[in-house]
């Protein structure tokens, strides 16, 4: 059966489960992938706190290997696992995803189905430079308005920019916060706080994206030269993306001044003890931002970024590396510049940083009353 046949088959189902069934009172979360796992968890774990029932399901092409290991051991207290055919053949009070891609069929069924990014809208497409791709890209119905029945952020100046270049993307828009973010500062207040042992070396994170335009795929062995060269100074621990994280494991030599993260790991859950990131495009520049961490960016003048988002703005006051360049100084310029980073945290990538639990509580008591 073809893709699109499969596409058509799911949409019947829905439409079906539309017209005969009752709503399932439940929170029904698709996980497109690992990452999308780790930022949806929060809500799952939210939700059940407050006695909402919680079903996820994943996409088919990880029903099998680690990755699927991962996500149900992480859901494992918080929620019951259904087939994502299978999803199709209810009507539910709730449907939160996290990426467009395969399930936003689901929206067929007339449940409301909304769209909570893992991380402020950053990338573009060559098509539509002028709006995230979160947006471009955004599921459409035959009449060619968006699926969504709302679409989360959790900054009050990427709302206003969208509803200037798409005012019926930005009206769908509500700024919650973020539920993943808040336990990152919770987190990471706990760690400042802890006392150090002396003899302890600053952790410093090399943070990749995906694609050919990352960081590992543009300056691999010059990172890899230049993490030899500081590894007396710092704890260097490598992060690539987890969709290519078997790619830069295989290249890694065994070197006991360098790291890589762990694949049952995120890099969110290092960040927290992080004393400077290098990075790319990850969006990890934006946590390390709100969490006043030094930023150092990889040189990349034609990274694939919204013009108007938060990658991009901090991408224009960091210091930014690239090979043969003193890292003495690229530290210097981070520590100066985190003051500044920090102050466009809390417009560009979270307006109400600590509030996300009592807002997204109030949020899902609208779908869940009573």
């Amino acid at each position: 059966m073809t893709f699109r046949a499969r596409k058509n088959l799911r949409q019947v189902y829905a439409l079906l489960a539309r017209l005969s069934f009752p709503r399932k009172r439940a929170l029904l979360l698709p996980i497109q992938t690992l990452v999308t796992a780790r930022h949806l968890l929060p809500l799952a774990k939210l939700a059940n706190s407050m006695g909402i029932p919680v079903f996820y399901t994943i996409y088919p092409r990880l029903q099998d290997g680690e990755p699927r290991r991962l996500i149900d051991e992480m859901f494992r207290d918080v929620g019951h696992c259904i087939g994502p055919g299978r999803t199709h053949f209810h009507r539910w009070s709730l449907i939160v995803v996290a990426d467009h891609s395969y399930f936003h069929t689901l929206a067929w069924s007339g449940s409301p189905l909304v769209h909570v990014g893992h991380g402020n809208p950053s990338k573009t497409s060559r098509r539509f430079p002028q709006i995230p791709w979160e947006y471009s890209h955004a599921a459409r119905w035959p009449n060619g308005n968006v699926i969504y029945t709302e679409m989360i952020e959790s900054a009050e100046g990427v709302k206003s920019a969208i509803m200037e270049v798409a005012p019926e993307k930005g009206a769908k828009i509500r700024v919650l916060g973020r539920l993943i973010d808040d336990e990152l500062l919770r987190q990471h207040a706990l760690a400042e706080s802890a006392s150090e042992p002396a003899e302890s070396k600053p952790s410093l994170l090399m943070v990749s994206t995906v694609g050919p335009k990352s960081a590992f795929n543009a300056y691999w062995h010059e990172l890899i030269e230049l993490a030899r060269s500081l590894s007396s100074r710092y704890h260097i621990t490598l992060c690539p993306h987890p969709n290519e994280y078997s790619k830069w494991r295989a290249r890694l030599d065994d070197d006991p001044g360098i790291e890589m993260i762990g694949q049952d790991q995120s890099t969110e859950s290092l960040l927290v003890n992080a004393s400077v990131i290098m990075t790319d495009f990850s969006s990890v520049c934006q946590k390390a931002a709100l969490l006043n961490i030094p930023v150092i960016f990889f040189r990349q003048d034609d990274m694939p970024v919204w013009s108007e988002g938060a990658t991009a703005r901090l991408y224009a006051c960091a210091p930014k590396w690239r090979p043969g360049q003193s890292m003495d100084c690229m530290f210097d310029q981070a520590e100066q510049n985190r003051d500044a980073q920090h102050a466009l945290a809390r417009t560009w990538v979270n307006s109400h940083p600590g509030e996300a639990q009592e807002r997204f509580g109030a949020w899902l008591k609208e779908y869940f009353p009573g």
